[in-house]
């Protein structure tokens, strides 16, 4: 699920963003036929953009969705399956970037499992992530809680192995 927070600070980036470059605008010289007002705002709107799509971008939005061609959908009966789809993609995504996480700590060979739902309303949920890490590791288990609580949301469980 995305986090409210998240979307509260894309929001307010974006307003700040905007801001920014309205001033920057009317700051601008005007230059010989405004050509110099011109650039500026091409640019300023292409700043917008940016700062509008990073989120996305961030989240590699495109890990989420399967890679298949869905151009020719014929039948229903092609779209069978499709949740499933979603669902291993989904989990694919969560299991690389949990990885990410544990690189931070210098964490490799990490067996790691995560459980996700489609809720009736076609929102994806993470409900669980366990991690089954070397003992050695087991005096940073608070830090890797913490660390996947805040990224994901959902609190891990966290096994280890001699």
């Amino acid at each position: 699920m995305i986090k409210t927070e998240g979307i509260k600070q894309w929001a307010f980036s974006l307003c700040a963003a905007a801001v920014a470059g309205g001033i920057i605008e009317l700051a601008a010289p005007e230059g010989k036929d405004g050509e110099i007002k011109k650039i500026i705002k091409t640019v300023v709107c292409v700043f917008f953009l940016i700062c509008m799509t990073a989120p996305l971008i961030d989240l590699g939005i495109e890990n989420f969705f399967p890679a298949e061609n869905t151009e020719n959908i014929e039948s229903v009966s092609e779209l069978e399956g499709t949740e499933e789809a979603v669902l291993r993609i989904f989990r694919e995504n969560i299991i690389k970037e949990t990885e990410k996480v544990l690189d931070g700590f210098e964490i490799k060979n990490a067996q790691i499992s995560t459980k996700v739902n489609i809720g009736e309303d076609m929102s994806i949920s993470i409900s669980e992530i366990n991690l089954i890490i070397d003992k050695q590791y087991s005096g940073s288990e608070n830090k890797i809680k913490f660390e996947i609580k805040e990224k994901f949301g959902v609190e891990a469980n966290i096994g280890f192995k001699e």
